[in-house]
């Protein structure tokens, strides 16, 4: 890779560097390609498997999020319907 670049540049030093960092670039895109899509995916599937922290089923813990069909103070809570 060296030999090429060298002969291509006319610059012995750049061309030394460039042959140096050409495999580490190329060899850190390639793993970015095959981990990043994985990696996606897995945490999608994690995050579908998690529960919301926003919704409660237990009775009696607030929610995070005001109901503003209600009026303040009543304490009644409407679910959507579906």
């Amino acid at each position: 890779m060296r030999n090429v670049l060298e002969q291509a540049m006319g610059n012995f030093f750049a061309a030394y560097y460039a042959g140096i960092l050409a495999p580490v670039v190329v060899g850190t895109l390639v793993t970015a390609a095959v981990t990043l899509p994985l990696t996606s995916t897995a945490f999608a599937v994690l995050h579908n498997r998690l529960p919301s922290r926003r919704t409660s089923d237990v009775p009696g813990t607030p929610d995070s999020t005001p109901d503003v069909s209600s009026p303040p103070g009543t304490g009644i809570r409407r679910r959507p319907l579906g």
